[in-house]
């Protein structure tokens, strides 16, 4: 609606969430030179989940923090056993799905979280390893990044078309606030109540 109508949005909507939410909503194929966070490729709503299994390198991190950089890519799967990583034992990872698959993609897999009432959930990610929705943001770059350099194991691929930065962090992070769950008794109010608008 953007250069036709003006853009409404309700508290606790701003132009920071706003441009957040056009991100996370953004996959390619649309604008080039858009950011596009792919997000919504695996966290559509409403729950913004798909019940799927991804590796967005989450485990591959936490491994490499204790073993050195690039240990994860090279850890025997046959060999692996189920735990957090710690530096008596290489053998041990978190494994995801992949300690419950013969699947080679599950390895270091997890099922996509839901995003709703994330102010009230945290830490973040399956080990609790992020304090802050801004830290999982840029995790998320970090493990992009790492997959179009060929260095994630078993990356999903929906990461290859992430082109998000530091720069959008802010805003991602604002618009993730924006999705804790309305009581019903104030959902209409929430509509109609303290509406901001942009031309």
């Amino acid at each position: 609606q953007e250069g036709r109508l003006s853009v409404k949005w309700p508290k606790p909507y701003d132009e920071t969430a706003y441009q957040g939410l056009k991100t996370f909503y953004r996959v390619p194929g649309e604008d080039a030179t858009a950011k596009i966070g792919n997000c919504v490729t695996c966290h559509h709503p409403p729950h913004f989940t798909d019940y799927q299994f991804h590796n967005t390198g989450v485990a591959q991190m936490e491994y490499d923090a204790v073993h050195s950089e690039g240990a994860f890519a090279k850890l025997d799967a046959d060999d692996a056993a189920l735990g957090r990583p710690t530096e008596d034992d290489p053998n041990v990872a978190d494994l995801g799905r992949g300690a419950h698959s013969d699947d080679p993609d599950a390895f270091g897999a997890f099922k996509t979280p839901p995003l709703r009432n994330l102010g009230k959930t945290d830490p973040y990610m399956h080990n609790g390893a992020y304090e802050t929705l801004e830290d999982v943001i840029r995790q998320k770059i970090r493990a992009s990044e790492l997959a179009k350099a060929g260095k994630l194991r078993n990356a999903d691929p929906e990461l290859l078309d992430m082109n998000i930065t530091e720069a959008d962090v802010e805003e991602l992070a604002a618009f993730l606030r924006t999705l804790n769950e309305v009581p019903p008794e104030n959902y209409r109010d929430i509509i109609i109540k303290d509406v901001d608008t942009r031309k």
